[in-house]
């Protein structure tokens, strides 16, 4: 039986941030579209045994949307799946609030700076500090909470990521920039920056099988900071279907956020069909064996 990669979706139930992050694809979107809960029960609803363990919620920033408590009950308690939440935390007492009514399993927060007037790369946010006092605020109540980096070659502010990180035993992650451009290898600021990492906190690294585009660092056997190198610059798109099928705040199947492929809606017409025809074009399955197998 075919199953979804990382059997997970990605969400975006909202295209609204109130962050400007210069990196981000999102940046720019002055057409605001989101996902109300009905639409998320009838994808749901629809993608019944191809293996869908997960649903990871993103945006935009998903706190913002005001059926976002709504959403994460019907992912947990109508279909039994896991439920995480992508933010960047200024939203403090919302993700609080999902916690303590266990509506949500897991938390990234993306923070990439250790003491700066905002957070991100943005010209609108939060302070540094105020969001790390959020993330330890928030880990009391989910306790598998980690904070998400973009690196921009500040190797001392990296440094000082990790440090927090792992003091407060925080997993800690530490992504490439990824860019429209295509290249052979990831940057060498970017791979100085692991090998110094790597080397100064004493980390076992080892790749990963379960997500393929990434080096883990382990300490006594936990895992504690993973490198996500940018699979779109080497153009390893065979290895990105495999992390997870995103779908858009306009209710688009996205095979890739930069190149132009096939996008199925899964508002319109037929879902299920819809959903096999995905299948089909981007894994190369054909749809009726699909259902054939599912039936």
């Amino acid at each position: 039986m075919y199953t979804l990669p990382k059997n997970e979706y990605r969400i975006s139930i909202t295209s609204a941030c109130n962050m400007k992050c210069i990196y981000c694809h999102n940046e720019g979107n002055t057409n605001i579209s989101s996902l109300s809960k009905d639409d998320i029960d009838l994808l749901l609803k629809n993608s019944y045994d191809i293996g869908l363990k997960s649903v990871r919620i993103t945006g935009g920033e998903p706190t913002l949307h005001k059926q976002l408590a709504e959403i994460c009950d019907l992912i947990k308690n109508k279909y039994h799946l896991q439920v995480g939440l992508n933010t960047n935390a200024i939203e403090k007492d919302k993700i609080v609030y999902l916690a303590k009514k266990k509506l949500i399993d897991r938390i990234v927060v993306g923070i990439d700076y250790f003491d700066a007037i905002v957070s991100k790369n943005s010209p609108i946010g939060e302070k540094s500090t105020k969001i790390l006092s959020n993330i330890l605020e928030i880990k009391k109540y989910c306790p598998d909470t980690a904070i998400s980096c973009v690196y921009d070659g500040n190797l001392d502010n990296i440094d000082k990521m990790v440090n927090w990180a792992l003091t407060n035993h925080i997993r800690i992650k530490i992504l490439e920039i990824v860019g429209k451009e295509f290249a052979e290898a990831s940057t060498k600021v970017y791979i100085d920056m692991r090998d110094y990492i790597s080397k100064k906190y004493n980390l076992d690294l080892q790749t990963s099988e379960k997500y393929y585009y990434q080096l883990q660092g382990f300490i006594n056997g936990e895992r504690v900071v993973s490198f996500f190198h940018s699979i779109h610059r080497l153009h390893q798109c065979d290895l990105c279907k495999k992390m997870h099928i995103r779908i858009t705040s306009d209710g688009k199947f996205n095979g890739c956020m930069f190149l132009n492929y096939k996008r199925t809606d899964f508002r319109i017409g037929n879902v299920r069909q819809n959903i096999l025809d995905y299948f089909e074009y981007h894994f190369n399955i054909k749809s009726k064996s699909i259902e054939k197998e599912i039936n």
